[in-house]
């Protein structure tokens, strides 16, 4: 059977985050050379190919103020939204922005691999059928490459369908991805790597996860900007007693 391409699309890329973050509040303000986490993901942005609108997604204004501020000093949008409903926030940021897709990175992935956001984005736009693609239901990169493609159409459906049904309304909190994965109602692509590297961990829940991330940029950037992921793993291996920094999580 032949494969559906699409024709044409409009990509908008929102960053999850939030000042209020239960294990290491404000963590996405933290410094790294003098770089905030929201800058340097931002830095790693820039090299993800062919999307429109770079926007923060965050929680209500009035607890996020420092978060916004900082991202307008870096020239993105704001989007405010509901702070535990995610699903809703993303919806109505996708109704604003009128976006046809959506690449959802977080907040606490300040490493993120632009080379296999780009590989994801290609996979996602040659057949029409996926829904979603994800490289974290069978977990095989590292913790803090996570991301996530999915439509508008899907985000929309899921939306409508937590309105509908009283008990998921009233769960406090709606993931819109586990939301799309867990339904039954949508094509998923699952993005695996070849070798599995699970077991390393370069997201940010906590101060040691900080500590390490800011060791890993410090040392690569001084030797380039734009480092690659082969780049983190070959540092990882050549300093494995790095990786005892946040071992206990």
């Amino acid at each position: 059977m032949e494969i559906m391409k699409r024709e044409t699309h409009k990509v908008d890329i929102f960053i999850q985050a939030r000042e209020n973050s239960t294990r290491f509040p404000k963590k996405i303000l933290k410094k790294i050379s003098k770089k905030s986490i929201l800058e340097i993901i931002l830095e790693r942005i820039s090299m993800i190919k062919n999307t429109d609108n770079i926007v923060l997604v965050t929680g209500p204004e009035q607890s996020n103020s420092s978060l916004a501020k900082e991202a307008n000093r870096l020239g993105i949008d704001v989007f405010f939204g509901e702070e535990e409903n995610i699903l809703d926030r993303f919806w109505n940021a996708a109704k604003h922005y009128k976006s046809n897709y959506i690449i959802r990175i977080t907040g606490d992935c300040p490493l993120l691999d632009f080379d296999l956001v780009n590989k994801g984005i290609e996979i996602f736009f040659s057949d029409k059928k996926i829904d979603l693609l994800t490289n974290t239901k069978k977990r095989t990169y590292p913790h803090g490459f996570d991301f996530e493609i999915f439509t508008g159409d899907s985000l929309r459906k899921s939306w409508e369908k937590v309105v509908q049904n009283l008990e998921d309304s009233k769960k406090k909190f709606i993931n819109p991805v586990e939301f799309i994965l867990n339904s039954g109602k949508f094509e998923i692509f699952s993005m695996e790597g070849d070798i599995d590297q699970s077991n390393i961990r370069l997201t940010i829940d906590y101060p040691e996860d900080l500590e390490l991330i800011s060791i890993i940029y410090e040392k690569l950037n001084l030797k380039k900007q734009f480092f690659s992921s082969d780049d983190i793993i070959e540092f990882l291996e050549k300093n494995p007693e790095s990786m005892k920094i946040n071992e206990k999580y």
